[in-house]
């Protein structure tokens, strides 16, 4: 019930693309903004899909800004960390030593 409820949610629909797209790039790892801009930076031919393409163009829906500096881009994110959608989920977590934050995506039952 509460996915058919976000199921005409703009934003929840994004959101799972997002999720969708960063599990294809990173899998489960742990991951910094720095590393996910670095990896959007990569060259994309506009006629194939590419998860790159796509995770920057949902990021770009959140906001303009978040792909343009990793400040931006954590923002973005820890404003919807801790949402599901589907069986995936955005986490966030403060690395000790670089005291930078680290994202990944989970998938929950």
């Amino acid at each position: 019930a509460a996915f058919a409820a976000q199921s005409g949610d703009p934003e929840q629909e994004t959101l799972g693309e997002v999720l969708q797209a960063w599990r294809e790039l990173f899998g489960g790892d742990r991951v910094s903004s720095g590393e996910v801009l670095k990896k959007l930076q990569l060259l994309c031919e506009p006629t194939s899909y590419r998860p790159e393409a796509s995770l920057r163009d949902c990021l770009r829906e959140f906001s303009e800004r978040a792909i343009v500096s990793k400040k931006s881009l954590g923002r973005a994110l820890g404003y919807r960390v801790g949402r599901i959608v589907g069986s995936l989920k955005l986490e966030g977590n403060k690395d000790p030593h670089t005291k930078t934050n680290l994202w990944r995506v989970v998938e929950v039952d």
